[in-house]
């Protein structure tokens, strides 16, 4: 679709749909006081075309800061604040804090390492100390382990 001023306007897929919608005469506006909600022959449509952005207010990145040196991962806090785990984690820096290192500490991955000789599977590792089964296969290949080839272990 062309802009007035000859620049073009890039809708969104819901954008155009919207419109498609319109043109065929198929989209039809509810009462305003119910919020405008978008309705068809098919019944009720989707009202937002976009993601809300969250904003981070100064109070709020001080929120986060905070409950990250508490402990909190930045999963947590994306969930809690509604943000998305980048924009947290570019809080979190703006705000000064020290991220802290995902992974396996030199201890455990020594311990990862001799349960591994010892049988164990990557994925039974990784869920013993919280990470990923990548994680702990990379860590081992750093190490020089040999890793066994990949196949499924029988259930007895």
């Amino acid at each position: 679709m062309a802009h007035p001023t000859g620049q073009s306007s890039n809708l969104t897929p819901a954008a155009k749909t919207l419109l498609r919608r319109w043109k065929k005469g198929s989209l039809r506006w509810r009462d305003p006081a119910l919020r405008r909600r978008i309705t068809d022959r098919r019944g009720r449509n989707v009202a937002a075309l976009e993601k809300p952005q969250t904003s981070v207010t100064p109070v709020l990145r001080a929120e986060l800061v905070a409950r990250y040196e508490a402990g909190a991962t930045i999963r947590e806090l994306a969930v809690w604040s509604g943000a998305h785990r980048e924009t947290v984690v570019r809080h979190l820096v703006r705000g000064g804090v020290e991220l802290r290192r995902s992974g396996l500490t030199e201890d455990q991955i020594k311990e990862a390492a001799r349960r591994y000789l010892d049988g164990a599977t990557l994925v039974e590792i990784a869920e013993r100390y919280g990470v990923v089964a990548s994680t702990v296969r990379a860590a081992l290949l750093r190490q020089g382990l040999r890793l066994r080839p990949a196949a499924r272990r029988r259930i007895a």
